[in-house]
């Protein structure tokens, strides 16, 4: 971008044709415009990690963003190179964009669109950092957007005021012109001069270079994750943004570990006088941290005598769950390692955060207000069906919580078992009993030890390769009337949009004692688990709206999206054809 600075020496420019000139001009331009764009983009992502810290969804919108700023930037590149009257010679007298014309103002453009969102959005997240850890990962960024700020700004408002409609004429302030000009060109050292404040980084970059594998062992042996320093991450051996990121989620885990393992240890004893009840079934927990720059934590603990049912049933105690998972997680190194992929549930839409504890049988999973809400008012009756005969296989939930922490945004988490656990590497389905793009991927297998692992695949994709499973009728009926009270149940509280998790796997054992769960069966040669997932999805307005929206784009009744009584029936319609049907394709309604 600074190769243009160059052709300001008059010897150089001479040399130049104006053709030539223009597309060195037209090529710097679009990596200014480039840097702009990342640097805007970058302040949102930060702004938003910061936000929501359990969020790590920003891997799915980077492929956008790269996409969308090079396409912009392009645009204008061609715009420079097939457009008229540009012959790259501009008012600092070096091959940029031709002074006075409409170009121009692709320059100044940045500074009223790029400009304002690098200090809204920057300024804004070293406000909601105050007294948290995220403020030594932000400020070098913010070293970053200054030095940018500086080098740029006044070079833009220089080819901006140039331009000819204006009627300014920018050479009566000359002075204005050389210092832009001085700082456009230490524009690039400024930039990397703030990015390599932080401490130590230019030295691992050397080193990644000159001893690549050196580095890439140092680096995996002495992960700052694995000492449970999240808040070192950005002084130690963190030399990118992602590793940014992933202290933040280090940091937001072990925030909800340490808040819910507290609870849990004074859950027992309910005379602890900071657990405050709210009102029969609730109580509100208020304590401060030991540990430095946690701060104080709010928690509130929802529909507890319901759980406890739960937990009863399923032999667990608090003390059972905070030293066997939850404790264990907080203290286990190697379960911070690859977080960003820990916290992610494969195939999931929602967007909601997941976290596995460290021996995988519980999940943390991050829910709306709205699934709250829907969670609390079912609670007392979901706690009596899993408690019931016959067994249930809604998926059992054995905590719920709202954790309020010091200058953080507040977060909904509820402890559920993890129906796979048990499972080293299952193929796994999602069944929802539609048709409708219900198809994970173009390639049809013919028998189900061909699917690839680490993918969730859905109903047409389990009718090509249900015939090889060989579905029997043994205990199946048991199962048809346990899922149609599941499912009943869902129906009487208007929830749709759940779905049937079923899990292969092809060995002779299963890992853990609880693998001799009623959701355990051994059907020809492969062990086989299912459980009955996101039953929170209340029929409220959105979802009608999506309904119609979806009618009118396919022109048809046919939608995946339907009111409960009829979502109900088509899902059974589909356990009804695995379950009880050897013809299971015709079936398939």
């Amino acid at each position: 971008m600074d190769i243009h600075w160059f052709t300001g020496i008059k010897s150089i420019r001479d040399l130049l044709s104006s053709d030539f000139c223009m597309f060195i001009g037209a090529f710097c331009i679009y990596f200014y415009l480039l840097s702009w764009d990342y640097t805007a983009l970058l302040s949102i992502e930060i702004f938003i990690k910061f936000r929501h810290p359990q969020n790590t969804n920003y891997e799915k919108r980077r492929w956008w963003y790269h996409l969308g700023s090079h396409l912009t930037s392009l645009g204008v590149f061609f715009w420079l190179i097939f457009g008229q009257d540009n012959d790259g010679k501009s008012i600092m007298k070096t091959c940029f964009s031709q002074a006075g014309k409409k170009y121009e103002l692709a320059i100044m453009a940045p500074v009223f669109l790029h400009f304002p969102i690098c200090v809204v959005a920057t300024g804004y997240s070293w406000y909601i950092s105050y007294g948290t850890f995220y403020r030594s990962c932000l400020k070098y960024h913010m070293l970053v957007v200054v030095a940018f700020t500086v080098g740029w700004v006044p070079i833009a408002i220089v080819h901006g005021l140039s331009y000819e409609p204006f009627h300014i004429n920018i050479h009566k302030h000359e002075w204005f012109i050389l210092i832009s000009i001085f700082l456009g060109a230490l524009s690039g050292a400024l930039i990397f001069t703030a990015r390599m404040m932080q401490r130590g980084l230019l030295i691992k970059i050397i080193d990644s270079i000159f001893h690549p594998r050196k580095f890439a062992v140092i680096n995996k042996k002495n992960s700052l994750c694995t000492e449970l320093q999240p808040d070192k991450i950005c002084e130690g051996l963190q030399g990118s943004y992602a590793r940014v990121f992933n202290s933040v989620t280090v940091k937001a885990i072990n925030d909800i570990l340490l808040g819910i393992s507290t609870v849990l240890i004074n859950s027992e004893n309910t005379s602890q006088e900071q657990g405050k009840i709210i009102n029969h079934d609730h109580r509100e927990w208020n304590f401060t941290s030991k540990i430095p720059e946690q701060g104080k934590f709010i928690i509130t603990q929802y529909n507890i005598l319901s759980h406890e049912k739960i937990m009863k049933h399923a032999g667990i105690s608090y003390q059972d769950l905070y030293k066997y998972y939850i404790y264990s997680s907080l203290n286990a190194p190697e379960n911070y390692e690859n977080i960003e992929s820990r916290c992610k549930s494969i195939g999931g839409k929602s967007g909601a955060f997941f976290y596995f504890t460290s021996d995988k049988e519980l999940i943390l999973k991050t829910i709306k207000d709205e699934e709250l809400d829907v969670l609390k008012e079912i609670m007392k009756d979901y706690s009596e069906r899993i408690t019931s005969e016959p067994c249930s296989y809604l998926s059992k939930i054995f905590g719920a919580y709202k954790i309020k922490i010091e200058n953080r945004s507040t977060v909904r988490v509820i402890l559920m078992e993890n129906l796979l656990s048990r499972m080293e590497n299952p193929i796994m389905f999602d069944l929802k009993g539609s048709k409708k793009n219900r198809k994970l991927s173009m390639t049809s297998y013919f028998n189900a030890d061909s699917m690839p692992r680490n993918r969730v695949y859905k109903d047409l994709d389990f009718m090509d390769v249900v015939t090889d499973i060989q579905f029997g009728t043994f205990e199946m009926p048991e199962v048809l009337e346990s899922i149609e009270l599941d499912t009943d149940l869902l129906r009487k509280h208007k929830l749709m949009d759940y779905s049937l998790l079923m899990g292969l796997d092809d060995r002779h054992f299963l890992n853990s004692s609880m693998s001799k769960g009623n959701n355990v069966f051994k059907i020809g040669k492969y062990s086989v688990i299912i459980g009955i997932i996101d039953y929170f999805q209340a029929y409220n307005t959105r979802k009608k709206l999506e309904k119609g929206y979806k009618m009118i784009k396919s022109k048809s009744e046919e939608v995946s999206v339907m009111s409960p009584e009829p979502y109900r029936t088509r899902f059974m319609n589909l356990m009804r054809t695995i379950f009880s049907s050897t013809n299971l394709i015709n079936n398939f309604q």
